[in-house]
């Protein structure tokens, strides 16, 4: 896993939050969406305790996902990256197919609700992590401000480039 997660830097935030934007990047990803989950789930801190047997930066089910891929995730940070992303990945999969935008910070909130499967009520708390998300990644200078990305171009260079048409979205409706 150390060559399809780069290791795990540490404190402060600042570099957690440019190691897990990178790793997003390099599967196509909004950086922003490891973020938003962790700080939402732990705070952005791999924390070994929390709801039920969750633990990790995402909160991970250790009865579910301590096994295979994802063995002895609760003490390698690389590993729950590595869930996260795949989880994210399989969701992108699921909006491009059902037409939902893949690069609408606005929705971003609800893509990674649909990797965390929080209870209904609680689904709408990522997306408010995404200013604090992308000060991070300003203060880690790997990120446009929030301006810009609010102002991001309505179709993606990569749904393009697979000859997928997407439908703009009412946002707020």
């Amino acid at each position: 896993w150390d060559s399809v997660v780069a290791r795990y830097p540490g404190k402060p935030r600042e570099q957690i939050a440019a190691w897990m934007a990178r790793e997003a990047e390099k599967r196509g990803l909004p950086k922003q969406l490891p973020l938003m989950a962790s700080l939402v789930e732990s705070g952005m801190t791999n924390i070994q305790g929390g709801d039920a047997d969750s633990v990790g930066f995402f909160q991970m089910r250790v009865g579910i996902w301590n096994q295979g891929d994802y063995a002895g995730y609760p003490k390698k940070p690389e590993l729950q990256v590595k869930w996260f992303l795949d989880q994210a990945e399989q969701v992108k999969k699921q909006r491009i197919a059902a037409g939902k935008p893949i690069d609408d910070p606005n929705s971003f909130g609800e893509w990674i609700a649909d990797v965390e499967r929080p209870a209904e009520q609680y689904r709408g708390r990522y997306q408010l992590k995404l200013e604090e998300a992308n000060s991070l990644l300003g203060g880690a200078g790997s990120a446009p401000p929030v301006a810009a990305a609010a102002s991001a171009p309505a179709a993606p260079a990569a749904v393009a480039e697979a000859g997928v048409a997407v439908e703009p979205v009412a946002v707020g409706s």
